[in-house]
């Protein structure tokens, strides 16, 4: 039988303990919650206050990521951010992907924050105006990019229909609203008009490569044709300035911009966090099919093999 006085010294430690613990939570949440409310940047930079080197990786398909934006924007205000490396490998996207994230990095680099960027398997299209966003760009002698332009691409399939005894009754507010469809046939004034719309994002590429890398108009015409270049190619094109990768971009930084070479490297996660790297159009068609984050009206600028 046990002696309740017995009893009496172990109650009395744990009534100890449990309030030991107990204010331990509540300096621990009043803590955290005082980070949260007042300093952001330390859970961007979770190796503490030091100076650092984000790391953004562009992976697959680009397109709307809210999340990236709220990670560019908060480095704007992160003083210990010293540079951002970009590393590329994408065949595009939507065009306003590309333009979003290009402006991110004007934005960046206009603060005084150093950016490079770095081309490595691909950086083709939506990609490549990402890659514009850098103050110097970097790219292996066998990485592709290029692929200038953007492009609406439609099938029609209202004949296939009709054969097989469906017809579509479609409701729509002007003549030219949800056009190209493949339900229904593009008229010849419809294909002008949304050929005119596409000709004003390939002249947005075009204008932001001519002031982005100071190239002549007969090189820019050559580009213009949307073909797709061998980084070797790109050095004689001045599309990129220097044939590496991420160490020599690296080393850039330390040699022309000042940078401590042991500076800690902190990485961000890119727009496609569920997308694998894709090249085959069916499987780029697929994911732009699945996805909610790409709008009805969206143009694309991606490079897709004819296989």
């Amino acid at each position: 039988m046990v002696n309740e006085l017995d009893t009496i010294p172990f109650n009395k430690r744990s009534r100890r303990q449990l309030k030991f613990w107990r204010l331990f939570a509540i300096i621990f949440f009043v803590f955290t919650l005082t980070l949260i409310l007042f300093d952001k940047n330390f859970f961007l930079n979770p190796l503490g206050y030091q100076d650092h080197i984000v790391k953004i990786n562009v992976n697959g398909f680009i397109d709307d990521n809210p999340d990236l934006a709220s990670d560019l924007e908060d480095l704007l205000d992160n003083k210990k951010v010293k540079a951002i490396l970009v590393m590329i490998d994408s065949p595009g996207g939507t065009s306003f992907g590309g333009e979003f994230m290009y402006r991110k990095l004007i934005k960046l680099s206009s603060s005084g924050v150093p950016v490079v960027t770095v081309i490595r398997t691909i950086g083709t299209s939506a990609a490549y105006a990402v890659a514009l966003g850098g103050d110097r760009i970097f790219a292996l002698e066998t990485s592709l990019l290029g692929s200038v332009g953007a492009l609406i691409r439609s099938a029609d399939i209202s004949e296939l229909l009709a054969k097989v005894g469906v017809k579509p009754e479609i409701y729509k507010s002007g003549e030219f609203k949800s056009l190209p469809s493949p339900t229904e046939k593009t008229s010849d004034e419809a294909k002008l008009v949304i050929q005119s719309s596409v000709n004003e994002v390939k002249k947005w590429f075009l204008r932001i490569i001519k002031e982005r890398r100071e190239i002549s108009d007969d090189k820019v015409r050559k580009i213009s044709k949307g073909g797709i270049y061998t980084g070797k190619q790109a050095i004689s094109l001045n599309l990129i300035d220097e044939i590496g990768g991420e160490q020599e971009a690296l080393n850039w930084l330390v040699d022309y911009k000042g940078l401590k070479r042991d500076l800690p490297i902190i990485e961000i996660d890119n727009f496609s966090k569920n997308q694998e790297f894709c090249c085959s159009f069916f499987s780029i068609l697929q994911k732009i099919i699945n996805s909610s984050k790409v709008s009805l009206d969206g143009f694309l600028s991606v490079w897709h093999p004819n296989t």
